[in-house]
């Protein structure tokens, strides 16, 4: 983990609303039928100095919200702040990720501090202070290219130093990660992994970066490896007091590493704490599961997996409410239950055809979603008698343990000669801090206290 230093409270690097989609197109015309929500409206302070630690499943957009902060994509919508004092960043933070207009104070400080708002050239000029550590060191660096030359890269490109100079000081760097002067010249394909990964963080830190985005630095590396380039991680931070940003999905990793930790799950975050808080009193469903995964070294010491069922969803279409509630076993009736949710179901529960108890009812013809309504179209006019069939069949089904979707169901009408069923309006969690710096987004945490863990 970071040294504390007096610094510590000052935001280095900041996201507000924060919201990446990226198109998907079809047809001959290639329009955009649909979009991927890759991130989508993330709110994140990183604190100077310190490591924060960013873990989720594979495709849950940590990658993107990483090379969002660096401003290597452009993002859909928000702002990513930079070296923002803390009063400025709480003001901001209070005001929330959309401030009116009028607001004319907050909107001056987020312009002020705002990387997302800046042309180009004032953009470079930064790019020096904030560094990517890419998680494949056989492809993040060119292999035409001498080491040399990879090294002094960013140095001439950014106008830093001469040509000379850029050697000398990619030379001196990387001695400072243990490889050697002869290693200059020679090819990337000419090492290791872990000693591409050591040249690919000296490339890094050449321009004295103030930040380094580490995305997943040692997945790629065996593991005999992996605790030399975290071991030299830590070093080249107490010495030179950066700032990290590490992308994960080893938890073990992040224990050994982290300051803090954010848990990411389809676009959003969902819970956030310092190492400790996490590992020792985890509150979203969704960390419980990832924690349980961890291995335990002893043998003679059992740990209860969480098995979480079903897929991960699309971020082309992510669940309404709460996101993860599909997969949750702790899951209420409040938490973003939809009509798609049962639209299959109920094509089988209401189809007197399929379902005997739904004799009474006539010929289901189709199901329509309509916002957060269902409606069941029959061959014949609903009448009062049906309605009052459907609704027991709601009942019934929502009296049973794994019912707790029709319990979301409020009201069962008669539109337009077909029955509606209609949902509760479906809302996501927002994240609310729960005890010291410990915020988390589920509906299982509803006040400002909970019990504390063992």
């Amino acid at each position: 983990m970071s040294p504390v230093t007096e610094d510590r409270n000052e935001v280095l690097l900041a996201a507000r609303g924060l919201k990446k989609h990226f198109a998907v197109k079809g047809g001959l015309l290639q329009r955009t039928v649909a979009k991927v929500r890759a991130v989508d409206g993330v709110d994140l302070a990183i604190r100077r100095g310190e490591t924060l630690a960013l873990v989720g499943e594979s495709g849950c957009g940590k990658t993107t919200l990483g090379r969002l902060l660096l401003r290597l994509i452009e993002p859909t919508e928000g702002d990513v702040l930079f070296n923002v004092p803390k009063g400025a960043y709480e003001r901001i933070r209070e005001d929330g990720p959309h401030v009116s207009k009028d607001d004319g104070q907050t909107n001056n400080l987020v312009r002020q501090y705002s990387m997302t708002r800046l042309r180009r050239r004032s953009m470079k000029s930064l790019r020096r202070f904030l560094q990517p550590v890419f998680q494949d060191p056989f492809t993040s660096l060119d292999p035409r290219m001498l080491i040399k030359d990879i090294l002094a890269e960013p140095l001439i490109v950014n106008r830093i130093a001469t040509r000379q100079e850029a050697y000398e000081l990619g030379a001196k760097q990387l001695q400072e990660v243990g490889l050697r002067a002869e290693h200059l010249y020679r090819f990337p394909h000419e090492f290791s992994g872990g000693q591409r990964q050591r040249i690919a963080i000296a490339r890094a830190l050449v321009s004295e970066p103030e930040f380094l985005m580490l995305d997943e630095p040692t997945s790629a590396l065996d593991v005999s490896v992996q605790a030399q380039i975290l071991n030299l991680l830590l070093d080249i931070q107490q010495k030179q007091g950066l700032t990290y940003l590490l992308i994960t999905h080893n938890l073990s990793v992040v224990r050994h590493m982290a300051d803090r930790v954010a848990v990411m799950y389809l676009g959003r975050i969902v819970e956030r704490a310092p190492t400790a808080e996490l590992f020792g009193n985890p509150l979203h469903p969704y960390t419980k599961a990832l924690l349980s995964a961890i291995p335990v070294p002893d043998p003679n010491r059992r740990r209860e997996r969480i098995i979480l069922p079903g897929e991960v969803p699309s971020p082309i279409n992510p669940p309404s409410g709460c996101r993860f509630h599909t997969r949750c076993g702790f899951v209420l009736v409040n938490c973003g239950w939809s009509p798609r949710d049962i639209a299959t179901m109920a094509a089988h529960l209401f189809d007197p055809s399929r379902n005997p108890e739904a004799a009474e009812l006539s010929q289901l013809d189709e199901v329509v979603i309509q916002g957060d309504r269902l409606l069941l179209a029959y061959r014949a006019p609903a009448t009062e008698v049906q309605r009052e069939r459907v609704e027991w069949l709601v009942r019934a089904r929502a009296a049973l343990p794994d019912g707790i979707r029709f319990r979301a169901i409020q009201n069962v009408a008669v539109d337009d000669g077909r029955i509606a069923l209609e949902f509760l309006h479906p809302v996501e969690p927002p994240l609310l801090e729960v005890s010291t710096e410990h915020v988390v987004s589920c509906y299982l945490y509803p006040t400002a206290e909970v019990p504390r863990g063992n």
